[in-house]
């Protein structure tokens, strides 16, 4: 049977359900917006379509996003080139998502993606947000929200094509870090990776992919990390012309490559001092 056709008219709904019937699917006409959640529902044996490829309208759902049915049909989402801005939990097990060139904001505080490791175009996260499982992000996985922590499930393995990240300051990092204590893998494949900016990040394993750039003196290592670069740190006692007495405090120490002085310093204290977060290469001196 042909397609069915939704046209919100800028109406908002309550809470919408796609059940399956004999259409093809469901087209949408035009930008749809949901006030509770929004389930795809495949109770018999047909299957349920909801489209949004044909038209590309922009979704935006305050609650969950679903597939709910328990039926023998498939339950499918056609993304298009939509934003799909979504403030609850979303969860594709039990159906499949075609991303197309879409955009899923997630924003809602606390909430869940579970991906079913199926494929997102766009993601981009501006709140607290844990990943359930695996997925892959085809073109670009996206936090510049401050003070947010993204959660990723040890084990899992999570692939992003590109990364931008930002904590927009010292004191509002983004966090990145495991639920259950161990490693969970990055495979970043876009190189080179420097789009990392004020980022607290711990136990991220991306061994598999390319380096990720994370060395211009925002970041911090919150150790149990591979494939990041935070640049170099070093440290030293300064000493008086005597030799043996210790610098003043709080004198400033810069270091040169090759002849350049770096715009990173340390401080003396009790005559120690360190400095961080610049890059040598192999034949610097």
């Amino acid at each position: 049977a042909a397609a069915q056709t939704l046209i919100s008219a800028s109406q908002s709904f309550n809470n919408l359900t796609i059940k399956n019937t004999s259409a093809s699917g469901v087209i949408l006409a035009d930008a749809l917006s949901v006030g509770g959640n929004l389930y795809l529902s495949a109770d018999g044996a047909n299957n349920v379509l909801l489209d949004a490829a044909t038209n590309n309208p922009d979704v935006a759902v305050t609650g969950d996003l679903d597939f709910t049915g328990a039926g023998g049909g498939t339950e499918s989402i056609s993304m298009g080139n939509s934003t799909w801005t979504v403030g609850g939990d979303v969860n594709f097990t039990d159906g499949t998502i075609d991303d197309g060139s879409s955009t899923l904001v997630m924003n809602g505080d606390g909430k869940t993606l579970t991906a079913n490791s199926q494929i997102l175009y766009n993601l981009t996260l501006e709140n607290n947000i844990t990943f359930a499982d695996s997925f892959t992000v085809a073109n670009l996985f996206k936090c510049i929200t401050a003070s947010k922590t993204l959660t990723f499930t040890s084990g899992q393995t999570y692939t992003l094509n590109d990364i931008e990240l930002d904590g927009q300051a010292v004191g509002t990092r983004v966090t990145l870090a495991p639920l259950g204590g161990t490693a969970y893998n990055w495979n970043v494949t876009a190189d080179p990776q420097t789009d990392v900016s004020y980022v607290d990040v711990s136990y991220c394993n991306a061994s598999t992919g390319s380096e990720i750039d994370a060395s211009n003196g925002t970041n911090n290592d919150g150790d149990n990390n591979l494939n990041w670069d935070f640049g170099v740190t070093i440290s030293g006692t300064c000493r008086q012309y005597d030799q043996s007495s210790n610098c003043a405090d709080a004198e400033t120490v810069r270091v040169a490559i090759n002849g350049v002085l770096q715009a990173e310093t340390g401080t003396t204290s009790t005559g120690s001092w360190s400095i961080s977060y610049f890059t040598l290469s192999s034949d610097d001196v």
